[in-house]
C-alpha cells in the first residue's frame, strides 16, 4: 500500500513539469503584454497619436458589463454628425453613451468608460460660434468684456462681417481676457463642478458639491487649470473635426481592441468613410437638424475660416484669448488641421 505522502510525491513528479511550463508560459505572455502596453503608452510608436488607450486606466465594474464608449460633444465641433454616425455603426447601442454639449463629462467617466472628446481648430471654432450660436457665449452668465454685438436678436441670419466677428471674439472674453471657448471647455471637462456656475448663481439653483466662489469664480485659478491640463489625462481619445473620420476610426478600433471586440459595423463605417461624409447613408433620412449638420452644407453657414484671419492681428487676438487650445492640441496655425501632437 502506498502512503499518502508517497502518493503526493508521485503526483507532483508527474504534474510539476506541465504545471511549471504553464506557469512560465503564462508569466511570459503577461510580461510581453505589459511590455507591449508600455510601448504603446510610453513611446507612442504603436498607437495613433490621438489615442491614449491605458491612460487613464479603465476599471471593470462588478456587474461584468463592458465599459461603454462615451462621446463628449463639444458645441460646433462635429457632434451632431458624430452622433448620427455612431448610432448607425454601433451594433448594440447599449455600449454607446452620448454627452451633449450642454452637459458635463463626469469626473470619474474615464475610470469606468472609454471616453472620446471632440476638438476643433480654435479659429474655425470661433467662426462657427459667431455665426451659428453667438448667444451661447452669453448664456454662461459670466462677466464678459462687452455685450453681444448681434443685438437685438442676439444672432444674425447672414454671415458675419469681419468687424462683427472681431467684436464677438473680443466681447465674449472675460474682463481679464480669458476666451469663451477655453472657458467652455474648462467648465465642462476640466472643472465640471463649476459647470454653469454663474448661471446657477443667478437663477438660485443648487450648486454642485465643491463649487465654491474660490474654485469657480477665480480667473487666476481658471488660468492655472488651463495651463496645467493634460489632454491625455482627460480622455482616452481625441477626435479632431478637421480629420474626424480618420480619428473616429482610430478611437473605435482602440475601443474594440481594449474593451469589446466586434462592437462596430465596419462595413457601414467604411461606406461612410469612402465619401468622407456619409451623407447618403445618414442624412437623407435624418431629422432636419442632423441634415443641416451634413458636412457639405456647413460652408453655407459661414464664410471660410481663412477669410476671417487674413489680418495677422486677428490671429494674435485669438491666440491671446485661448493660448491653451493652440498649445495643447497641436494647432500651429489658424484654420489648419492639428499636428496631433497632444501633450
Amino acid at each position: 500500500m502506498v502512503s499518502s505522502s508517497q502518493a503526493w510525491r508521485s503526483f507532483w513528479r508527474l504534474r510539476w513539469p506541465p504545471i511549471a511550463l504553464g506557469f512560465m508560459v503564462g508569466m511570459s505572455v503577461a510580461l510581453l503584454s505589459r511590455r507591449w502596453e508600455a510601448e504603446i503608452l510610453e513611446s507612442g510608436r504603436q498607437r495613433p497619436p490621438n489615442v491614449f488607450p491605458g491612460d487613464p486606466k479603465i476599471q471593470r465594474v462588478e456587474s461584468g458589463n463592458p465599459p461603454t464608449f462615451i462621446l463628449k460633444h463639444n458645441s460646433k465641433a462635429g457632434g451632431t454628425f458624430s452622433r448620427v454616425l455612431l448610432k448607425a455603426v454601433f451594433r448594440n447601442r447599449v455600449h454607446l453613451q452620448y454627452i451633449d454639449d450642454d452637459n458635463v463629462l463626469p469626473l470619474n467617466a474615464t475610470t469606468f468608460h472609454f471616453v472620446a472628446v471632440l476638438m476643433r481648430n480654435p479659429c474655425s471654432w470661433y467662426v462657427a460660434w459667431a455665426n451659428e450660436c453667438p448667444t451661447k457665449a452669453y448664456d454662461f452668465r459670466r462677466p464678459t468684456f462687452g455685450p453681444n454685438p448681434f443685438q437685438p436678436m442676439g444672432y444674425l441670419e447672414r454671415h458675419t462681417t469681419q468687424q462683427e466677428f472681431q467684436d464677438f471674439v473680443l466681447n465674449t472674453r472675460s474682463p481679464d481676457g480669458i476666451g469663451v471657448i477655453g472657458f467652455y471647455l474648462w467648465q465642462s471637462i476640466i472643472a465640471p463642478v463649476c459647470h454653469l456656475w454663474h448661471q446657477r448663481l443667478a437663477e438660485g439653483k443648487k450648486m454642485y458639491e465643491g463649487a465654491t466662489p474660490e474654485r469657480c469664480n477665480n480667473t487666476d485659478r481658471i488660468r492655472q487649470d488651463l495651463a496645467a491640463a493634460d489632454p491625455r489625462k482627460l480622455a482616452h481619445c481625441w477626435i479632431f473635426q478637421e480629420t474626424l473620420m480618420d480619428d473616429m476610426r482610430e478611437c473605435l478600433l482602440a475601443y474594440e481592441q481594449l474593451i469589446l471586440p466586434g462592437a462596430i459595423d465596419w462595413d457601414l463605417f467604411n461606406q461612410a468613410a469612402a465619401n468622407r461624409s456619409g451623407e447618403g447613408l445618414f442624412f437623407e433620412r435624418a431629422w432636419s437638424v442632423a441634415r443641416w449638420a451634413a458636412p457639405s452644407l456647413q460652408i453655407r453657414r459661414h464664410k471660410p475660416c481663412a477669410e476671417h484671419f487674413q489680418d495677422p492681428a486677428m490671429t494674435r487676438i485669438l491666440r491671446a484669448a485661448d493660448p491653451f487650445l493652440f498649445e495643447k492640441f497641436g494647432y500651429g496655425q489658424c484654420c489648419t488641421p492639428s499636428s496631433h501632437r497632444i501633450w
